[in-house]
Parts: C-alpha cells; structure tokens; sequence
C-alpha cells in the first residue's frame, strides 16, 4: 500500500508546483494588477487557513476516504475553471476551492501514510517526502519549459490531470482504516507552549510563501523573465526535498 501513497504523493507535488505560476498567467494573460493579485492571495489564503479543521473534523465522522476525493475532485475541478477566469471576484471564489482542497488532502494523506510506517517513522516519512519533491521538480521545469511553446495555460488541465491521478489510488487501492483512538480536542492544544511557538513560526512561515510563491514570479514576469526561469527560481526557492533529490 505505501507503493500506492508514494505514487499519490508524486502526483500531488506535481499539482502543488504549479501553483507558484498562476500569478504569472493572471499578469500575462488576464491582465490582473498586482493589487489584484495580492487581494485574490489574502482572501484565499484566509479562507484555507479553515481547511485543515474542517477536513480533520471530516475524517473523524465519515470514512477518511471521502474527504480526500473530495480534496482531489474539488482541486481539479477548480483548476480547470480558473483557465476561463477573467475577473479577480471570481478568481478568489476558485482560487480559494483550490487552496482549501490542497491543504486538505496534505493534511488527511499524511495521517494514512504514517500509520503504516513502523519504525524510524521520521526517516521513513522523509523518504515518501522526498519521492513527491521529484514530482514536484520534473514538473515544474518540464511545465515551465512548455509553457514557453504553448502559452502558460497549460499549467491548468496538468494541475488538473495530476490531482486527479493523485486521488486514483483512494478510489481503488488504498483504503485507511479508521482511527478508533479518543484525541485531544483542538481548543487544548493551545494551552501549551510548544505548540503555540510552533504556531506562530508556521504562521510567520506560510506568511512569507507569498514572496517565493506569488510576488517574486510576478516581478520577474515585469522585467520580461520567462515562465521557464519564473518556474526554476519557484522549485530552487520552495522546496527542501528538491535539493536532498539532486544530491
């Protein structure tokens, strides 16, 4: 079954990567302004903050399953949307579907993967984790190399093809049994300390994606880089595992 989750987690790297480009298609194509921009990141980036609850709370209730096709289904359905959005209102209402769907299949996908580790769980997981960043890489230099021939609107049906490859083996291979163990509930974790540092400095984080994921290939777009440099500066800028892979 790991074969399987390890076959996921490419394809989900994959779809996450090219989302550091669409700032770019919405400079290039749709004319959006850079205010535009920053307004369609903070809404959607606000709304998904949600997301990690409301999925975690799905898996407690209904068979874990369902809520990760719905992360997948709902990903690429709002990928192929966004390629016919022209206005920043609606470019926030998908945008956001998207952002919300990714970070409730990395929340739910995760938790199957390590209940099947036994042993040396971190090294393990950091594996299965860097098996994903070799998508994530192939697919952001492969789509950014394409998208100089054919236009940067190929990056919405790769996003949507590969979460829906992503998802494949949750309708027919994986099955993650249900966690029968009583758990905390939210509001103590916030009685502790480390957990509220941890919080802050993932909030400082996630903060500070906006430069390497949304800012900096809209600059780069203005002194006429291609989406092709646009995406090796992403995948040099974002992802640790990619740098283990090319050791």
């Amino acid at each position: 079954m790991l074969a399987w989750f390890k076959f996921s987690i490419l394809f989900q790297m994959m779809a996450i990567g090219l989302i550091g480009l669409i700032p770019v298609y919405w400079r290039e194509v749709a004319g959006f302004s850079q205010a535009d921009i920053g307004y369609i990141n903070a809404v959607s980036f606000t709304v998904a903050i949600l997301s990690p609850i409301l999925f975690g709370q799905l898996g407690r209730t209904v068979s874990i399953q369902i809520p990760i096709r719905l992360a997948f289904w709902s990903f690429s359905l709002g990928s192929l949307i966004l390629i016919w959005i022209k206005t920043p209102i609606a470019a926030v209402l998908f945008y956001s579907l998207i952002r919300s769907s990714m970070w409730g299949f990395m929340t739910l996908v995760p938790a199957g993967v390590l209940r099947l580790l036994k042993g040396q769980v971190a090294t393990q997981y950091g594996q299965y984790r860097r098996f994903g960043s070799m998508g994530f890489l192939g697919d952001l230099l492969g789509i950014g190399y394409v998208s100089d021939l054919v236009g940067t609107e190929i990056i919405f049906p790769v996003m949507a093809l590969a979460a829906l490859l992503a998802g494949g083996p949750f309708l027919f291979k994986i099955e993650i049994a249900p966690n029968k163990e009583s758990s905390s509930n939210y509001k103590q974790l916030l009685f502790r300390s480390d957990f509220r540092t941890f919080l802050f400095f993932s909030i400082v984080i996630s903060i500070s994606f906006g430069i390497s994921f949304v800012y900096l290939p809209i600059r780069m777009h203005e002194m006429h880089s291609s989406p092709r440099l646009s995406a090796n500066l992403i995948y040099l800028r974002s992802d640790p595992g990619v740098t283990r892979v090319l050791r």
